[in-house]
């Protein structure tokens, strides 16, 4: 960065280069931060001539950064996260919040954490809004925190490297049990049986391989994969009144799967684990953390 050019460098700057960093298009970081594609386009141009560097050059349909702007983009990103430290007041009354809470989360969730936290944030937030929107796979829902499409998402804990993405474990204890309908099918509280059993699998995204599956494969054994739902909800509706089979959170009991029957799993499988995850940008906001704190508060006094 030269000498001259330093200090007309600002935060919305910053903000746009991060922005297409992110999403790869200069149409998609206007349409995020509300501005216009030219104003994006033009910011560009300033930061190029900033950095004496591209920044971003063609690659087929899209563009893709060049080497500089894989070294900036980190320091861009504390630089806002800095920014939003030195503006935001400390004090957060959520009594007048207006704008909307958004979270990602599955069935699993929303019946263990969602649906008291709910009760919760209309007490003490009455004027804003709550907006429940389905998590997806870690890759999806990864973006959707990445362009501030959501506040929060309620999911598994993270198990890839995405460096602006934080976490905070608050379940490590529920565990899966399988449940069959009891006047269709038995129960499968054997390896044997559990293994020629059909199965029904939850996967809110493209079908891969479990960690039931892995435990199994340790084991030298494999189970029969039938069928393949997008919900909890869908599992146990598939459930009832059929012979088949499905290992699900043992939270589920007494609400998705209150009117089927169920066994502990006839091998030993970690317990289940829930994050809450949110964006490095939030980190500092008095509004996220109030909101996060809220839902550690709903699990601890579950």
């Amino acid at each position: 960065m030269n000498r001259i050019n330093q200090y007309t460098v600002d935060g919305r700057l910053l903000a746009m280069f991060v922005a297409v960093y992110e999403t790869g298009s200069v149409t998609a970081s206007a349409r995020s931060l509300n501005v216009t594609q030219s104003t994006v386009s033009h910011g560009l141009n300033r930061l190029r001539d900033i950095t004496g560097d591209a920044l971003f050059v063609p690659m087929g349909r899209g563009i893709t950064p060049t080497e500089k702007a894989d070294l900036l983009v980190e320091d861009a990103r504390r630089i806002l996260l800095d920014l939003a430290k030195f503006s935001q007041s400390d004090v957060y009354d959520p009594s007048i919040e207006t704008r909307a809470f958004v979270i990602a989360a599955n069935d699993y969730e929303i019946e263990v954490i969602v649906k008291p936290l709910i009760a919760r944030l209309r007490e003490s937030a009455p004027n804003a809004q709550i907006q429940i929107i389905r998590a997806l796979a870690q890759d999806e829902w990864a973006d959707l925190l990445r362009s501030g499409s959501v506040d929060l998402v309620l999911a598994p804990e993270l198990t890839s490297d995405q460096m602006d993405i934080k976490q905070q474990l608050i379940i490590s204890d529920d565990i899966d049990v399988c449940y069959y309908d009891p006047n269709h099918g038995r129960s499968p509280n054997t390896l044997d049986l559990y293994c020629v059993a059909q199965h029904v699998v939850m996967m809110p995204g493209r079908f891969g391989k479990t960690r039931v599956d892995s435990v199994l494969a340790e084991l030298g054994r494999q189970r029969r994969i039938a069928v393949s739902v997008p919900s909890f909800a869908s599992v146990a509706t598939i459930l009832r009144g059929s012979k088949l089979v499905a290992m699900m959170p043992l939270g589920l009991k007494t609400t998705t799967f209150s009117d089927l029957a169920f066994c502990p799993p006839p091998f030993a499988i970690p317990s289940d684990t829930i994050s809450q995850i949110w964006h490095i940008r939030a980190d500092a906001s008095p509004r996220h953390r109030w909101l996060r704190s809220q839902v550690r508060t709903t699990i601890c006094n579950d």
